[in-house]
């Protein structure tokens, strides 16, 4: 048994975003130099319009009532929020004792802002801007000439949440946030094979929903731990197989509410399985598949709510050709082939639709 609340929303997004690097490499006496200094840039607009009905209706499951009728008008979206992110980093990767040991160290100087507005007036509700610096540090040692360790650490600044619609300060919009993530791993070649095992821990702050008030806030820290499995290579030619699992150890930690709970939204286990073939006798071409599996998982940080495993799947094609004696490669791809309908955590207590069958098409050329 359920409540109904029935609407009509619609959305825009424009988004804009532009990358530029330079890499240079050196030595400085029997150390070498590997050092990248790139810059980033997006600029996203979205844009909304949201009316709803003026009651809910008691429903079931297996007896479902009419939805209530929307009776405000139908009103083409608005401006709802502009985001400028840009970002400008700088890293240097020191080779020592001939390219056996590796060391990293860069460091990222990120600004996020964001100004919300008012649907219905125009008018600006929210602003911020805030900036960090983010560190970037990793480590590769060569103990042979096919087995590597290594280890990163850095920091990532991410855009506030924004309350959603259904809470008591809809529309209220946070401060940006910080993430660290740790990893460590080692690396096997096989030669025709490489294989990867890692483990990994992400913090960041933690979104709910307060049962008692309907508040949205960020309170206390999600710690995500969990192992990644991967292997690529080419077993025959023209053959390319990869594919990896990840297993998630996803909690919710300091806390004042549901300390020690599962995270809403990440599944125990993600799969991935792809195939890359060249076809014989057609120069170029080459078709490609991809089985995606994701999952159960917590729609809510109480954890009284979860959905369901899933699997997509995936088919395209690539071909390499020139054109005027430039490399161009074009892609077509079928993004969830079998149009399966899945749920989708995408904030505590909501649940969206999966894409449809989605056809994508895509051109790169060297100049």
């Amino acid at each position: 048994s359920f409540t109904v609340l029935n609407g009509l929303y619609h959305a825009y997004s424009k988004t804009t975003s532009a990358d530029i690097g330079l890499r240079a490499r050196f030595a400085t006496g029997s150390v070498g130099h590997t050092m990248t200094l790139s810059a980033a840039n997006l600029e996203q607009e979205l844009g909304n319009a949201y009316v709803a009905s003026t009651g809910r209706v008691r429903s079931n499951i297996y007896a479902p009532s009419a939805l209530p009728a929307v009776t405000g008008a139908r009103n083409a979206p608005r401006k709802a929020s502009e985001a400028h992110n840009y970002s400008i980093a700088v890293a240097d990767t020191l080779s020592f004792a001939q390219d056996r040991l590796l060391l990293t160290l860069g460091v990222r100087d990120q600004t996020v802002s964001l100004d919300n507005f008012n649907t219905g007036t125009g008018l600006k509700t929210a602003s911020y801007e805030e900036s960090a610096l983010s560190p970037l540090a990793g480590v590769v040692f060569k103990a042979t000439n096919n087995i590597s360790l290594y280890g990163n650490f850095t920091e990532g600044l991410t855009s506030g949440g924004v309350a959603p619609t259904t809470a008591t300060n809809a529309g209220e919009v946070f401060p940006p946030y910080k993430s660290q993530q740790y990893e460590a791993g080692v690396k096997v070649d096989w030669g025709a094979f490489m294989t990867t095992a890692s483990v990994f821990q992400i913090s960041r702050p933690n979104s709910m929903t307060d049962p008692a008030t309907n508040v949205f806030s960020y309170d206390g820290e999600q710690r995500n731990r969990g192992v990644e499995l991967a292997a690529y290579g080419e077993p025959m030619r023209g053959l390319r197989l990869m594919g990896g699992v990840t297993f998630n150890d996803a909690k919710v930690t300091r806390a004042v509410q549901y300390e020690g709970n599962d995270a809403f939204g990440v599944p125990d286990a993600n799969v991935s399985l792809g195939a890359d073939w060249d076809v014989p006798g057609v120069q170029g071409l080459s078709l490609n598949g991809r089985v995606i599996y994701t999952g159960s998982q917590y729609a809510s940080n109480a954890n009284t709510v979860s959905v369901p495993s899933w699997t997509r799947y995936d088919i395209g094609a690539r071909y390499r050709t020139n054109v005027s004696g430039k490399g161009l490669v074009l892609r077509a791809s079928i993004e969830n082939l079998t149009d399966e309908n899945v749920w989708l955590v995408s904030s505590n207590n909501y649940l969206t639709v999966s894409a449809p069958r989605t056809f994508v098409l895509s051109a790169t050329m060297d100049f």
